[in-house]
């Protein structure tokens, strides 16, 4: 599956402009139209392709900036090889034309978004999709869904909350996307991973939102300066508010739980709202992003034994991306010029931001999951938190990380679950005897699975935490493989 996690705006996500509310497209065959774009980049004619743009994305993505996400997407999915179908959407004044490219490691969908006038108004590439059914371990008669928005105004968002039978108060958890434009149910090709989440815990009793990401729902809305708050925080923010504001959901148990770019600003949105009961981290980085987007694509040029001659410009042009971010300085805040795909707001704002620092000031309960086998967020980002959410007070446990048993790739069995022994915190309250008490936390493994159900595990610990704030666990988490995960807990 390809990389797609490492930066809002970088490698292979490039954001919709042009001009909101202008009259349908004119392009007359879209098809054709898209198909001829995509075959000039994939010749190597970045300068023709460059006049296909309009005045917006001209600015955003000139000639060398074509060539340098090209180059990326290559380094990722491999060399490209062929163009496939096409499938027309429309997106409000946007005519959409869905070109199934194949290359040699991945088969991606480039998005070619015609404004009014025939122009290209705007790109974004996702895995192509496949066919979705829902999970095993959903109950459709155990939750019900309804259409919610988060937000208010020209920027507010659609969204779905599944609620548990009954008549509650509930706990209630809000799903923070990782990057790029995604849907609310985050769909990666054929895998739904917030539908999957939202479902499975609803069927277990928790309320559940999630919405479309704003570079999603309003993209003209980041033609201009902006920062991972309006990108992401913000409204995650107002999704917890509108949770709290109802009489079906406790508001002393509405938690986050953020995936990637969401796990990394799960800190920060726990900042914003102190009101949050909890926080759940799944595979968020702690480092700065252009250097886990080098090391993404350094990595997956060496999995797919690329010859190094093919892959080093694609590199290099990398390294140059990631070299002028760090370069940049607060006189250039006021740029519009794109770096590695965002403006240099966007870059200056997460300079000062450090993850696990900010969780560590934090008195909320946190759940920091992390793939042992993941190449895009790593085992040295669970360091980080592990080392940053460490022993603060005799009141605080020792966060551990323990892994399951790992099986062959691609193998899917039924979960067992059986407790394992974790650590103990020391109380001040006596037991009646005199002696001390201690307070016992229970760790789950849930072992041997492959596939999505793998979520199960994220279903126990989620429930846990949200029915008791005592919860730790190990398992794997959901990935297109089995996964080893580490997980800590920390109050």
């Amino acid at each position: 599956m390809i990389g797609i996690r490492g930066s809002a705006m970088a490698a292979l996500v490039l954001l919709v402009a042009g001009t909101a509310g202008a009259q349908e497209t004119t392009v007359t065959k879209p098809e054709t139209a898209a198909r001829a774009f995509v075959a000039l980049l994939a010749s190597g004619d970045f300068t023709a392709a460059e006049t296909k743009l309009d005045t917006t994305m001209q600015r955003l993505l000139p000639a060398a900036k074509l060539a340098e996400t090209w180059a990326g997407l290559q380094a990722q999915a491999g060399a490209f090889r062929a163009q496939h179908g096409v499938t027309v959407t429309h997106a409000g004044p946007y005519t959409v034309a869905a070109v199934t490219c194949e290359f040699a490691r991945a088969s991606i969908d480039l998005q070619v978004a015609f404004d009014p006038a025939g122009l290209v108004g705007g790109l974004h590439l996702a895995p192509t999709p496949t066919p979705w059914e829902a999970a095993t371990y959903v109950a459709p008669s155990a939750y019900r869904s309804e259409e919610v928005t988060v937000g208010s105004g020209p920027l507010a968002l659609p969204g779905t909350l599944t609620m548990p039978a009954g008549a509650g108060p509930f706990p209630a958890l809000v799903l923070v996307h990782g990057s790029g434009p995604n849907d609310r149910d985050e769909s990666v090709g054929g895998v739904k991973v917030f539908r999957d989440l939202a479902e499975g815990l609803s069927s277990r009793g928790i309320a559940v939102l999630r919405y479309e990401k704003r570079t999603r729902a309003h993209p003209t809305s980041f033609t201009g300066r902006f920062t991972v708050d309006q990108e992401t925080v913000d409204d995650a923010v107002a999704a917890s508010e509108l949770l709290r504001g109802r009489k079906d959901i406790d508001p002393n148990r509405v938690f986050v739980l953020g995936h990637s770019l969401g796990g990394m600003m799960a800190p920060r949105i726990g900042q914003r709202d102190p009101r949050l009961a909890g926080l759940i981290m799944l595979a968020g980085t702690t480092r700065p992003l252009e250097d886990v987007i080098m090391e993404q694509t350094a990595y997956l040029a060496r999995a797919a034994g690329a010859d190094s001659a093919q892959t080093k410009p694609q590199l290099d042009a990398l390294r140059a991306g990631a070299a002028k971010v760090r370069a940049l300085t607060p006189a250039d805040s006021a740029s519009l010029t794109p770096v590695m795909g965002a403006p240099a707001s966007y870059w200056l704002d997460l300079r000062g931001y450090h993850p696990a620092a900010v969780a560590a000031t934090l008195r909320l309960p946190m759940l920091v999951l992390q793939g042992e086998r993941d190449y895009q967020v790593t085992m040295t980002d669970f360091a980080a938190w592990k080392l940053a959410l460490g022993p603060m007070s005799s009141s605080r446990p020792t966060p551990r990380s323990i892994t399951s048993s790992s099986r062959a790739a691609g193998r899917a069995c039924r979960p067992s679950m059986r407790r394992v022994p974790t650590w103990t915190r020391p109380s001040s309250a006596t037991s009646p005897d005199g002696s001390a008490e201690h307070a016992q936390h229970r760790t789950l493994e849930i072992a041997g699975l492959g596939n999505r159900e793998d979520l199960r595990m994220i279903f126990a610990l989620t429930e846990q935490l949200t029915q008791d704030h005592a919860a730790a666990a190990v398992g794997r988490r959901f990935r297109q493989h089995p996964h080893e995960i580490g997980a800590l807990h920390v109050e």
